[in-house]
Parts: C-alpha cells; structure tokens; sequence
C-alpha cells in the first residue's frame, strides 16, 4: 500500500510542477497568469499532506501561517503596484506548500531566479535598442526602462527547485522508514 501513496505523491508534486509550468508560460504569451493554476496549488496541498511519508507530514499550522503572512505582503506589494496580482497569488500559493521550513529558500530561488531573467531580458533589450536606432544608449535607456518582466517563470522555477528538494527529502526519509 505505501508504494502506491509514493506513488501518488510523487504524481502530486508533479502536478504543482505542471502547473508551474503552464503558468509561466501564459506570463510569457499576455503577461498575466490564471487564477486556476493558484486554485490547483491551493487544491492539491491536502492531497501532497496526505500522501506525505508519515515523518514528513507538515505542520498544517505553519504551513498556513506563512500563507497568510505571504498573501498579505503580496497584497501590499500588489496595491503598491511592485508585483503584480497574479505573482502575488503565485507565490503565496507556492508559500502554502514551502511552509517555515521552505519559505526562505523558495523565496531565494525565486530572487535568483528572478534577477537572472531580468538581467536576461535587460540585455537582450539593450543590444537590440543599441543596434535598431542611432541614438545607441539613450534610447537603449529608455527601452530598457519601460521593458515588462514576466515574473510568473521566476516564480515557477522556484517553485519547481523548491518541489524538487520536497520530492528529495520525502523520497530519503521514506527509505529511511522502509530501510
């Protein structure tokens, strides 16, 4: 029987990645990411929780704590106009499933991930300014300025690291228990 549970919370983590995905890659096409990709994160938390190994179950407690904190700051940044409303879903959705025990570390492959691409696309903006118009870096400036950054594939590859070291820790304390 537990070989089926692994199985299926193996399935689950692969799911909130599919998710991951198909919401950075509608970031990428309008620069805005659907409320159903959140809903299915949010959704398959309590499947991921029960089909934990039984050392790993997370604190359901902290887990939301660090929801409720996340959602919050993400409403600040969203009412500020920082973040957008959709990056802000994302995350706090995301921060359900990092909990205290993941939420730094998601946040930091999240930055990283996010500065990378940013710098990426500032890059590719400048070069493409600084080769398309006469006026060379000041109108390279300008572009660069008002680029938009879809945010929603820093968002993801967090996510997806952060699963992947959840998936590593669920799959070495299993075998632990069954070792």
């Amino acid at each position: 029987m537990s070989s089926y549970i692994s199985i299926l919370h193996a399935a689950i983590l692969a799911a909130a990645a599919v998710a991951l995905l198909a919401a950075a890659y509608h970031d990428i096409r309008s620069f805005r990411i659907p409320n159903i990709y959140c809903l299915i994160l949010l959704l398959l938390f309590p499947a991921m929780v029960l089909s934990a190994p039984h050392s790993m179950t997370p604190q359901w407690t902290g887990h939301l704590i660090v929801f409720a904190i996340v959602l919050a700051l993400g409403f600040l940044l969203t009412a500020t106009r920082l973040i957008g409303a959709g990056d802000a879903k994302l995350i706090a959705s995301l921060s359900l499933w990092a909990g205290p025990a993941y939420a730094l570390p998601m946040i930091f492959y999240i930055t990283l991930a996010g500065g990378l691409l940013a710098l990426s696309l500032g890059l590719l903006t400048w070069l493409r300014a600084t080769r398309a118009t006469p006026e060379g870096p000041s109108q390279a400036m300008a572009k660069l300025a008002k680029t938009p950054i879809p945010y929603g594939i820093a968002i993801a590859i967090g996510g997806i690291v952060m699963i992947a070291h959840m998936a590593q820790t669920h799959l070495v304390q299993s075998n632990i228990a069954t070792g």
